[in-house]
């Protein structure tokens, strides 16, 4: 055979080409190729043009189409458009045709008369064409192909039966191909075309396992065990199909370069654009039912059936019936449901958005009417977009589903329930209680979105509308922003309008939120009998417990306490306060074990619901937890992965507690360039009215006090100090600001001043050992004779120990290391020097720093050491001067300047200028 065919069509091929050679001697043939959708009818027809083109004949070729069949003659015409036409024929049939390819009344003659019969008028016409048409055998044989037949204008049609009635004895070969359907197109043609024993029908099947094998080796030069099932299973056997299956596969593994023997071959088909598009031709080459119907197919998806599409399309049971057949016998569809996702994601693709948005409405509200479950009723309802009705199902629907999702923990289905559901709801009340669902769902996610929500429903007059027990929490959500004085609004709105009730959320914010308890008791009037509405709910056993350890942190009962509370409690928006309290009251009373196995516990729970916000405040606790064990690095690490979950705008004023402690951690291990970056960082201006902005205050003068900046940093902690006291809140084991305050006033000689802060934090805290009495005593230790001291440290170093803190255990040691050194204890001093060096390498603190992390006191005595020209150099560096500064106000060299200064450090055992005594400059 000279011409080749394709390896699937070989035996229709053999077919066609056995009845060619009948037409070259002279026996006309009238050959009907048929089949579903894609079976391959176009290929098949191509390599047969080439095949009789490469043996001498004339073949001419039309192609019908809906968009034509109200043209007259168009098919007809299209066969004179041929260049290989002898001369003067094509404007022969041009002239023949000129005068009637507008009469569009006989491309739409009466049906009943059927599409066979010619009108009078036309029958010289087509009499003439078919002459014209057949004397073109007279000298080679000629083949005649129209495609898609069914789409064929009437008066082409009745030509085409006139032509195959006339052409038994010529040299003639008419081709015909159609794609079969239940119910023909042209029934009268057919029955006149196969009543003539020179007419055949050639039918083309879909491709069965082993005829797709030889493809694909054809095609990619191998075929893998299960390559062929797998293109059965997406194609059907659809030729068409499995071209394009084959094709997309090919230059994917290939990169489009061709076959090479030295790759590997493709071991699964791969659906490209190709494939989107073959599948996308095959449901536009049928009836406009063929597409719809396969659109409906694909919205419903495992539910759909053909009562179902009935229903959806609003075609009738026949229509559905007959495109059903179609899409079945094409391959693409099996029963009524697409055979492989790939082809459903296709069709829901070329899908316009508009149509696929009511096909998605309409299938909601049949399934909705059937009783289907509500997550699927909501799918359909949330891809139907902005055009889901306010009606209550809809609304029901959507909240039924958002619960269902929070049971399973997907917190994000939930949100776009509850936003849709939102926007469409027209009753003010429902709408308010859907926003408060909202919000809070939000803001396990995004606190930045859930203030938007919030801020457009304050606005929309959505508030008056709440359910009571949404309040506390939204008022705590307006602080985490810093709205202050939109919660003294929404409180006096309540007031107006239920009085009993706002004295119960008064009451309720009063113990059970801790925005209030300890961000604005000042901005928001609480009620001292608050405790009578709330006895023995979670909330006030946490705040309960963590009073008592702010009092008295070596407290085992409230400790417990905060333990029951978090065991008590499944995570969710209701119960995050008690939980956090809970958590906050372990790490102030130093159970640093237990608060670390719980926040862990927690966190994995926060991630199994998507709350990125839960999981942030955790990783801020942990970073706590990690600062009062002085792990210096997992500080700095914890806080940064806390403030990357969310934007500094979804953190609000609670930037200030993850900013604090890197600043903390970055300041204390000395890396105060880092420390001054953190620095830099824009905040709130309202954060400083809440505790995390003091919390801020305090990092920030410890920055202060490190770097030399003594008066900055005094007034960085006493407004940390003074609004803690107006805020009642005045707590060591919260904020230690005293502690810093008098290593601030002893760095400036103020040393009676430094001891007042000093006893007056001691009193404040509690009788037990705990941490913050350690830091206590080693802060009157600093400002106590040289001989009281040893009892003050070893005190704070068996307390420090004890909770585990081995930077301040570290410090404590330093300060012993000093204190026996003074006393002239070398023995005790070299040993206590280098525990402490130890620690601080645990603790990652640079040696530069070491000494102490804040200036300390030297006494009087220990001056005697140092001569006159050194406590000269001394006191000006002291006071901030150069060593260019010293050498000019001295006339010394430069080189002198930093000899003495050498000695002088060595002397007082300090290591930088910064640390030098203020009692120097004295």
């Amino acid at each position: 055979m000279d011409t080749q065919c394709c390896t699937e069509f070989q035996d229709q091929f053999e077919a066609l080409r056995s009845q060619y050679a009948a037409v070259t001697s002279g026996f006309g043939r009238v050959m009907m190729l048929d089949g579903p959708i894609g079976s391959g009818n176009v290929k098949l027809l191509r390599d047969f043009c080439d095949h009789a083109a490469a043996e001498g004949a004339l073949v001419l070729a039309a192609k019908c189409s809906r968009a034509e069949q109200a043209l007259p003659f168009g098919v007809v015409s299209q066969l004179f458009h041929n260049d290989a036409l002898p001369a003067g024929v094509a404007a022969e049939a041009n002239e023949l045709l000129g005068p009637h390819m507008l009469d569009v009344d006989a491309a739409v003659s009466d049906p009943a008369q059927g599409p066979v019969i010619v009108q009078q008028f036309h029958a010289r016409l087509v009499h003439n064409l078919v002459t014209l048409l057949l004397g073109l055998a007279q000298s080679r044989p000629l083949v005649i192909e129209i495609d898609d037949l069914q789409y064929a204008d009437r008066p082409s049609l009745g030509a085409v039966s006139y032509l195959q009635r006339r052409l038994r004895s010529t040299r003639t070969m008419l081709v015909l191909s159609g794609w079969t359907s239940p119910r023909p197109a042209h029934p009268l043609f057919d029955a006149e075309l196969f009543r003539q024993s020179y007419s055949h029908r050639i039918r083309l099947d879909t491709l069965d396992l082993a005829q797709i094998a030889d493809v694909a080796r054809t095609v990619l030069g191998s075929c893998p065990a299960g390559f062929a099932e797998s293109c059965l299973a997406v194609t059907g056997g659809s030729s068409l199909l499995v071209d394009s299956l084959l094709a997309d596969t090919l230059a994917t593994t290939h990169a489009g370069q061709g076959l090479d023997p030295a790759r590997p071959g493709p071991t699964a088909p791969v659906a490209g654009h190709t494939f989107s598009r073959s599948v996308v031709t095959c449901l536009h080459s049928g009836e406009p039912a063929l597409a719809e119907i396969a659109s409906g197919i694909a919205v419903l998806g495992p539910l759909s059936s053909a009562r179902r599409l009935v229903e959806l399309s609003n075609l009738g049971i026949q229509a559905v019936d007959e495109a059903l057949t179609a899409l079945v016998d094409s391959g693409l569809v099996a029963g009524a449901r697409f055979r492989a996702s790939v082809l459903r994601d296709i069709v829901i693709e070329s899908t316009a958005p508009r149509r696929r948005m009511e096909l998605n409405l309409r299938a909601a509200r049949l399934l909705n009417q059937e009783g289907a479950e509500t997550d699927v009723v909501a799918g359909h309802l949330l891809a139907a977009g902005d055009i889901v009705p306010d009606e209550p199902w809809a609304i029901d629907v959507f909240s039924d589903s958002a619960e269902q999702a929070l049971l399973n923990d997907q917190v994000h289905h939930a949100i776009e329930c509850l936003t849709v559901a939102r926007a469409v709801c027209g009753d003010r009340r429902r709408r308010a209680s859907i926003t408060g669902r909202l919000i809070h769902l939000v803001w396990r996610v995004n606190p930045s979105a859930a203030a938007q929500h919030l801020a457009s429903s304050y606005h929309g007059g959505e508030i008056g509308h709440l359910l009571d027990n949404d309040v506390t929490t939204l008022v705590g959500y307006l602080i985490w922003h810093g709205r202050f004085d939109e919660v003294t609004e929404l409180l006096e709105l309540v007031d107006e309008h239920a009085p009993q009730l706002a004295a119960q959320i008064t009451a309720e914010l009063s113990i059970g939120c801790p925005w209030l308890l300890t961000a604005r008791p000042d901005r928001v009037e609480v009620l001292p009998t608050a405790g009578r509405f709330l006895d023995d709910q979670p909330i006030t056993r946490a705040i309960t417990a963590l009073t008592a350890v702010l009092k008295n942190s070596d407290d085992d009962a409230a400790a417990q306490t905060a333990q029951q509370v978090i065991q008590g409690c499944r995570l969710d928006h209701t119960t995050v306060t008690p939980v956090a309290i809970s958590l906050a009251a372990l790490v102030i009373g130093d159970r640093l074990e237990e608060a670390s196995r719980w926040c862990t516990v927690l966190w994995r729970e926060a991630g199994e619901q998507s709350a990125s916000t839960w999981q942030a405040q955790l990783e801020v606790t942990t970073a706590l937890i990690s600062l009062r064990r002085g792990d210096l690095a997992d500080v700095e690490r914890q806080a940064q992965t806390a403030m990357a979950r969310m934007s500094p705008q979804s953190w609000g004023m609670l930037i200030g507690a993850p900013l604090s402690l890197r600043l903390l951690a970055t300041t204390t291990a000395g890396r105060y360039h880092q420390a001054e970056e953190l620095l830099c960082q824009a905040v709130p201006q309202s954060m400083f009215d809440t505790t995390w902005g003091l919390l801020y205050l305090y990092a920030r003068g410890s920055y202060h006090l490190a770097t030399g900046h003594v008066y900055t940093a005094i007034d960085d902690l006493l407004e940390c100090g003074e609004k803690l006291i107006r805020w009642r809140l005045d707590f060591p084991a919260l904020i230690p600001w005293r502690s810093a305050a008098a290593q601030a006033n002893l760095a400036l000689g103020r040393r009676d001043h430094a001891r007042q802060l000093a006893e007056e934090q001691l009193r404040l805290v509690g009788p037990g050992p705990s941490r913050i009495r350690g830091i206590s005593l080693r802060t009157l230790a600093s400002v106590s004779d040289l001989v009281r001291r040893p009892s003050l440290l070893r005190s704070s170093s068996e307390m420090l120990q004890r909770c585990g803190d081995k930077l301040e255990l570290a410090h404590t040691h330093n300060e012993l290391s000093r204190t026996y050194r003074a006393l002239g204890d070398v023995d005790k001093a070299e040993t206590f020097a280098r525990r402490a060096g130890e620690l601080f390498d645990l603790c990652g603190v640079r040696r530069a720093v070491r000494e102490t992390s804040l200036p300390q006191p030297v006494p009087g005595e220990e001056f005697s050491s140092l001569s006159n020209a050194e406590r000269r150099v001394a006191s000006l560096a002291a006071q901030g001067h150069t060593n260019r500064e010293i050498s000019q106000q001295l006339f010394i060299t430069v080189s002198t300047v930093e000899q003495h200064l050498t000695r002088v450090y060595r002397k007082l055992n300090v290591h930088r200028r910064a640390h030098l005594p203020a009692e120097l400059v004295c």
